[in-house]
């Protein structure tokens, strides 16, 4: 249960964090290509749009990733309830006969053995 509330707060205060930083970086792209200003607080007109692009995609992909684990969570719970009451017994075994095939019509009479169209193989059974 930790793992699932570390990971779900990470990505949600991912998306959060990126959004602020797009926030803060579209706003200053906005003020700057407004006034016709190239530097402002240190940062160039392509620099600023890039980290407003750069955040605004790391924002998206830490909301599918949210989503895709809850996703995955749910997918996970689904499972173990289905396997809550799986019962596995002590009878577990594997059992390897061997097995004549009985003669076939339906095989090319090139497999046929000096006349006798039946085969030989194993038989594997697994009890559980």
């Amino acid at each position: 249960m930790p793992i699932v509330y570390l990971g779900m707060g990470g990505l949600v205060y991912g998306a959060i964090w990126n959004s602020q930083l797009y926030d803060e970086y579209f706003d200053k792209y906005k003020y700057m290509t407004e006034t016709g200003i190239n530097d402002y607080q240190g940062q160039t007109l392509p620099e600023v749009e890039f980290y407003k692009n750069r955040s605004l995609r790391y924002k998206n992909m830490m909301l599918i990733f949210s989503v895709a684990f809850y996703a995955l969570q749910i997918v996970d719970a689904n499972v173990d309830a289905h396997l809550l009451d799986y019962d596995i017994s002590e009878d577990i075994s594997l059992v390897v006969d061997p097995v004549l095939n009985p003669p076939s019509n339906n095989r090319p009479a090139s497999v046929a053995l000096h006349g006798v169209r039946s085969s030989v193989g194993l038989k594997a059974c697994l009890n559980f």
